[in-house]
């Protein structure tokens, strides 16, 4: 009997061997993914809907904008050409020399949590409220080629010879006072594992160097406590702007939206300046197509905006965004 149907099964795959190849090598070519990616308009966020704590309601929104990236498999490459408003991008374009994606990827992640941090920083200092830092942490966020380090992006630093690291001038005052073409023993958290790296300490232009690039997060004690939602799938800083004003808003009285669909980009620092970002097309075509009122661009993003606005007819406002302050005193009096 085993042998009969072995028999009628290995007849079936003979028959019809050229389907199943065909199968397979449809699989692989449809799930391959190669060197390329496509960039595509995004859509919008409410800021304010993932806002929890004791916050003031608001008639309008603050939104964040974003950019679709789509891994290059050949379904979204064919239609990145075919699309006006897709482009394919090299994978080496988007990553550092020398790096994987993945680091590229772990790279905007910590940039993403550094701008929520700045974030609070600037909204809870604009709006008088009490904020104060809990614990500070020192991430690796860059590696350049002159660097001779077992350290990688993401890695987080929490000792130094031994030294407890709560800061970033404890991290330099360490590098300075050690010696040219010496390794510094650190002690590190990486993937939730405490191990062991070196790094050496080089001389660059009279200056002592790792060669190692660093961002501070900050985890802070808030009065009133608003907390922000993250979702694992977002990186990036570019949504820090938006992000101060709108946990701002939800500290203060007064509602600064004035029932408006705001939506924006740009970086935030810790003093409150506003920095650039990639990908102010996609962004603003999202904010259009999701009929916001106004949408806020970075100094050195402001003029393509406004070009792209004029080239596509955009029925929405532009405002100009040099720091938080700027920005806050516009929307406060308009």
């Amino acid at each position: 009997m085993d042998n009969k149907l072995y028999k009628k099964i290995g007849k079936y795959i003979k028959e019809n061997l050229s389907f199943f190849l065909f199968v397979i090598v449809l699989f692989f070519i449809l799930n391959a993914r190669l060197p390329w990616s496509v960039y595509t308009p995004g859509g919008l966020i409410n800021i304010d809907s993932r806002l929890t704590g004791d916050k003031y309601d608001v008639e309008g929104s603050f939104n964040l904008t974003y950019v679709t990236f789509i891994e290059g498999k050949i379904p979204s490459l064919i239609l990145g050409a075919i699309m006006p408003e897709w482009d394919i991008v090299k994978n080496e374009d988007i990553t550092y020399d020398n790096e994987t994606l993945e680091d590229s990827i772990r790279r905007e992640r910590l940039q993403l949590y550094q701008s929520v941090s700045n974030a609070y920083f600037v909204a809870y200092t604009h709006a008088n409220k009490n904020i104060t830092i809990r614990q500070a942490h020192q991430y690796v966020v860059d590696i350049y080629d002159m660097a001779d380090t077992t350290l990688k992006v993401g890695d987080e630093i929490i000792k130094i010879n031994d030294q407890d690291i709560t800061s970033f001038d404890s991290i330099a005052n360490i590098i300075a006072s050690s010696k040219v073409d010496t390794y510094i023993n650190l002690t590190i958290l990486r993937d939730g594992k405490e191990q062991e790296a070196t790094a050496k300490i080089s001389n660059y232009n009279g200056e002592k160097k790792m060669f190692i690039g660093l961002v501070a997060i900050n985890e802070y004690e808030k009065q009133p406590d608003i907390n922000y939602t993250l979702k694992q799938s977002e990186s990036g800083a570019s949504g820090g702007l938006m992000l101060s004003l709108a946990i701002y808003n939800a500290l203060t009285e007064k509602d600064i939206t004035n029932g408006r669909k705001i939506s924006g980009t740009g970086t935030i620092s810790i003093d409150g300046k506003v920095g650039p970002i990639g990908g102010v097309k996609y962004k603003l075509s999202g904010a259009v197509k999701k009929k916001s009122d106004i949408f806020i661009a970075p100094d050195e993003n402001y003029e393509e905006a406004v070009k792209l606005k004029e080239k596509y007819h955009y029925d929405i406002e532009i405002v100009k965004a040099t720091t938080f302050n700027d920005v806050l005193l516009y929307l406060e009096n308009n």
